[in-house]
């Protein structure tokens, strides 16, 4: 192979290219579909703005209720959950706060969780006012927490209350602890430390988040190798069974012509996705606009998500370098199974087995979705580390692992280059046969057939 086995290629780049997007059916879907998808996010953003200004006025009058509560009886809170992971030993923690002020504790009923603090968590959850107060030792500091579930009533204003009030109780404890065992008396200068964080909530949106992104990107991949994968494969089959080819063939070589044919059905697929995305960021925009016009204080939520990505799933989700490398590996990833849309168009030698070829690189998309998303969502993770780096289940995991955070910008760079040397390997398999085949007129082709015309120089 040599570089005049690429002479001419962009002469059928353009040509295909211009007849395909030329077509009136295909201006019409990129258009109206465009179109819908405007409208559509515009509407969807000014009833979510409606919806939050609703439920910020239901909420601002919950929260001077919960406030008016605390005030008259310390925090509010009825129910503490305790798990501590510490070699300190338990507290009675009651019993303590009624030394301090026997009346101000006395609605507080404490709980100790000694199996996880997810467990303590779960079980606060379960109650209308109520925390679980996490202890842990970091380093040589000592850190509470108060975990306070999405649907307590309690705020984190009345969980510092609490915390201030259990860190002095602690640190009595320590000392208590230090009189028993010398090894305790490097705990007693050490500090400790009060925070509170939200979660439950966030943990099912985590999970959800990494449980549908692989099946989002998946699925995309999916139908558009469905639509235009066919129609590579028509397009290379019709030329071969009529005879075009022949003709095309005295003036390109076949490398040429494969890629010329398809990289137009590629860039004119992803000419048309990439209209509908920008429909939608153009939608999202202007409903942006328009709902912050209507109603003032509005924020848009999908930078929370963004953020919420960033600091809970993994550290380089949806960063701009991320974000390049999915798009890229998508897009290698399409134009590499078009490639064997193609080899699949080569293998036609009537009309009528058309249809039949197409199954030739339409099960390896099938089998690949759902072996690369069945592999994450049962946690099979040593199936998961190989399918990143198999060019055909690569495209349908990786790009969602690099914008969720999952995985890191070499692992997603290693793939893409494997990724883009199947594509040019694909390519000279499949010029190969087409030569080879373009006078075949014999029966059903057969895999030795296939084989000798690989060996032929």
């Amino acid at each position: 192979m040599n570089k005049d086995s690429f002479r001419g290629w962009k002469k059928v780049y353009d040509f295909t290219l211009k007849q395909t997007i030329g077509m009136k059916g295909f201006q019409l879907v990129t258009i109206l579909a465009g179109l819908i998808l405007f409208g559509a996010i515009i509407l969807i953003t000014i009833i979510s703005a409606q919806q939050k200004k609703d439920d910020s006025f239901s909420n601002d009058v919950e929260q001077n209720i919960e406030y008016e509560i605390g005030s008259q009886q310390f925090t509010g809170i009825k129910d503490v959950f305790v798990y501590n992971s510490t070699e300190i030993a338990d507290i009675d923690y009651k019993e303590m706060l009624r030394q301090i002020d026997e009346k101000q504790f006395e609605t507080i009923t404490f709980h100790y969780e000694n199996s996880s603090k997810e467990e303590a968590a779960k079980k606060a959850a379960q109650q209308a006012k109520a925390v679980a107060v996490i202890i842990t030792k970091e380093e040589q500091n000592f850190l509470l927490q108060a975990a306070i579930p999405q649907s307590s009533e309690v705020n984190k204003v009345q969980a510092q209350q609490l915390l201030n009030v259990m860190a002095d109780c602690f640190k009595t404890n320590k000392l208590l602890e230090a009189g028993v065992a010398k090894e305790q008396v490097a705990q007693i200068k050490t500090d400790t430390y009060i925070n509170n964080f939200q979660i439950e909530k966030e943990n099912t949106v985590t999970m959800l988040i990494r449980l549908f992104a692989p099946m989002f990107f998946g699925l995309l991949l999916y139908f558009l190798l469905l639509f235009y994968g066919q129609t590579v494969c028509k397009e290379v089959s019709v030329e071969k069974v009529s005879k075009l080819a022949e003709m095309l063939l005295i003036s390109v070589h076949p490398y040429s012509l494969m890629i010329g044919k398809v990289l137009a059905v590629t860039v004119s697929a992803l000419l048309q996705f990439g209209i509908w995305i920008l429909s939608a960021i153009l939608g999202l925009v202007a409903g942006n606009a328009i709902a912050s016009s209507m109603y003032p204080g509005y924020s848009n939520s999908i930078l929370g998500v963004i953020q919420f990505l960033r600091d809970n799933i993994g550290e380089t989700a949806l960063s701009i370098p991320s974000v390049i490398l999915a798009i890229v590996i998508f897009c290698v990833g399409f134009l590499f199974y078009n490639m064997l849309a193609a080899l699949a168009g080569c293998l036609v030698i009537r009309p009528e087995e058309t249809a039949s070829t197409q199954t030739l690189f339409q099960f390896p998309i099938i089998i690949s979705w759902l072996v690369s998303y069945l592999a994450f969502l049962m946690d099979k993770k040593g199936l998961v580390q190989v399918c990143r780096y198999v060019p055909l289940t690569a495209p349908f995991c990786v790009p969602a692992e690099l914008v969720t955070g999952s995985i890191g910008i070499l692992e997603g760079f290693i793939s893409a280059v494997i990724l883009i040397l199947f594509s040019l390997l694909t390519v000279i398999l499949a010029a190969k046969i087409y030569r080879g085949l373009i006078l075949y007129q014999g029966e059903k082709i057969k895999l030795a057939t296939i084989i000798g015309i690989l060996k032929t120089k």
